[in-house]
């Protein structure tokens, strides 16, 4: 009885470890950086300092230019959002066909410490 009580407590505090996403480094958790995706469109938005990468398997050009017509003084693109004076990205929907990057660039309004916390339950990756 003791034995299985144990187990149980032991279970549970390994699954509620490996199971809080949170706001974490890509690299530090040994996960795929952002570099090793394929791009399929990229989606600029020039007021909020911002691209989005679009990199899961159920987008097309179609979709994802739809996407981006959505967001207010967007710009559309076949070409990935660019890496010059890029602070960082979050990884939305990580292993997901609709998985995609938010970019942030230098100029953003936020901090970049704001923008991690922003990330919300996706990764963040400081560049």
């Amino acid at each position: 009885m003791k034995f299985t009580t144990f187990a149980l407590l032991l279970f549970s505090i390994s699954f509620s470890l490996f199971s809080c996403s949170g706001t974490e480094d890509l690299e530090s958790e040994g996960e795929s950086s952002d570099s090793d995706v394929e791009i399929i469109a990229s989606c600029e938005v020039t007021d909020g300092k911002f691209c989005r990468d679009y990199t899961g398997e159920g987008w097309t050009e179609t979709s994802s230019e739809s996407d981006c017509d959505d967001l207010l003084n967007s710009s559309f693109s076949t070409e990935d959002c660019t890496t010059e004076d890029r602070i960082g990205s979050c990884e939305v929907n990580d292993g997901e066909s609709d998985e995609y990057f938010t970019r942030f660039y230098e100029g953003n309004t936020e901090t970049e410490s704001e923008l991690e916390e922003s990330c919300g339950s996706s990764y963040w990756t400081a560049d």
